[in-house]
């Protein structure tokens, strides 16, 4: 169709749809165009939403004709969109590599469109920090985002990153405990290049002293840190227990049996704990190797007879004295022992000490009597 250009008086010609398109798409040959009031319109570029092929969706025209072979981002007044084969795919989230008013980046897509927001997005070559709508390369730290927050490194997501990281969540600047890339809100023990700290909430607590656990087992910490010089005894709780549980270097032995000592004395263990237990026990006791005199689980430095199941034994100074022969005393009396063990059934006159008084005294069945009589010796 010819026609005389109102504004320069010259002759002109436009294309008519021949399918008699006024507004949208229409195909000549192997080539679509985009009509407007019934005419191509050269004048057009941009993304036109319209139906090609049964497909609805944007179509980046350039110049009135569909780009079928332009793959990019383009600009409208409605946005920036990404264009591959001519058209917007809206499948979901990506990031792309392209330039964007003039800036050449990695872009956040969303459905084809270049959405200006901070978070983090996944492409096929990880998942990345998204900063007003571009990859952050520059970005160490953590990120929030719907599902937790994020440890990022030079603005990607880092992969198997587990342990304490220093950075800012929630407002609060400390070292918070990791797993796998994310913050994890528990409560362990963890490791920085500065030792192994007690976790409360996900974060070091340099204010706490007792004892923190994690896969390794329980220990011991001073100021929130794992003391591995700490031997002994020490009091706090375990699994819901309170009391004093035994300590070697750092950790909690839970299967620990024998002595422990702390400010207070020495005291007997059984499942790396104090024990409550009265009686005879054998371990080592400051560097000595004895059978010890406990007595609500902790060792008692007397003199006299204890009993336990195998018997009445001479202690002296908290041990059994198995080279010990002549009389002990206990509530019950005194009696007379053999190799540190009260014998049954011995009758005779025994030399020996009774309340500091040393002389000859009757013994029958083991036990001094203390009668006025004549006694036969024999031999």
């Amino acid at each position: 169709k010819e026609y005389t250009c109102k504004l320069c008086s010259e002759k002109k010609t436009e294309e008519i749809s021949p399918s008699g398109v006024n507004n949208g798409f229409s195909a000549i040959g192997d080539k679509w165009y985009y009509y407007n009031d019934g005419s191509i319109s050269f004048s057009t570029t941009g993304v036109i939403n319209g139906t090609i092929h049964g497909i609805e969706t944007g179509w980046y025209v350039k110049k009135g004709i569909v780009d079928f072979n332009y793959t990019g981002f383009v600009s409208d007044s409605q946005g920036d969109w990404y264009v591959k084969d001519g058209r917007i795919t809206k499948n979901g989230e990506d990031v792309i590599k392209g330039t964007v008013g003039g800036v050449k980046a990695w872009w956040l897509v969303i459905d084809g469109m270049v959405t200006y927001i901070t978070t983090t997005a996944t492409n096929v070559n990880g998942t990345w920090y998204i900063s007003n709508g571009k990859v952050d390369f520059d970005y160490t730290g953590f990120v929030e985002t719907g599902n937790g927050y994020w440890y990022v490194k030079k603005g990607k997501v880092s992969t198997g990153t587990t342990g304490l990281i220093l950075g800012k969540v929630n407002g609060i600047t400390t070292w918070w405990y990791v797993v796998d890339n994310r913050v994890s809100f528990e409560t362990t023990v963890a490791k920085n290049k500065y030792g192994w700290w007690y976790v409360n909430g996900g974060r070091i607590d340099t204010g706490y002293t007792g004892f923190g656990e994690n896969q390794n087992g329980i220990w011991y910490c001073v100021n929130g840190k794992v003391d591995f010089e700490a031997e002994g005894l020490f009091k706090g709780t375990v699994r819901g227990e309170l009391t004093w549980w035994y300590v070697s270097g750092g950790k909690v032995l839970l299967d620990y049996k024998g002595f422990g000592s702390n400010a207070y004395g020495d005291y007997y263990c059984k499942d790396g704990k104090v024990t409550k237990e009265t009686g005879i026990a054998k371990g080592i006791v400051k560097g000595e190797e004895a059978w010890w005199y406990v007595r609500t689980g902790k060792v008692r430095y007397e003199t006299g007879l204890v009993k336990n199941s195998r018997g009445w034994w001479y202690v002296e100074n908290g041990r059994i004295n198995l080279n010990y022969t002549g009389l002990a005393s206990n509530a019950n009396g005194t009696y007379y022992c053999e190799n540190g063990k009260l014998v049954d059934g011995k009758t005779g006159l025994i030399e020996g000490t009774i309340d500091g008084v040393s002389g000859i005294w009757y013994v029958k069945s083991s036990k001094v009597r203390f009668v006025d009589a004549l006694i036969k010796q024999d031999g």
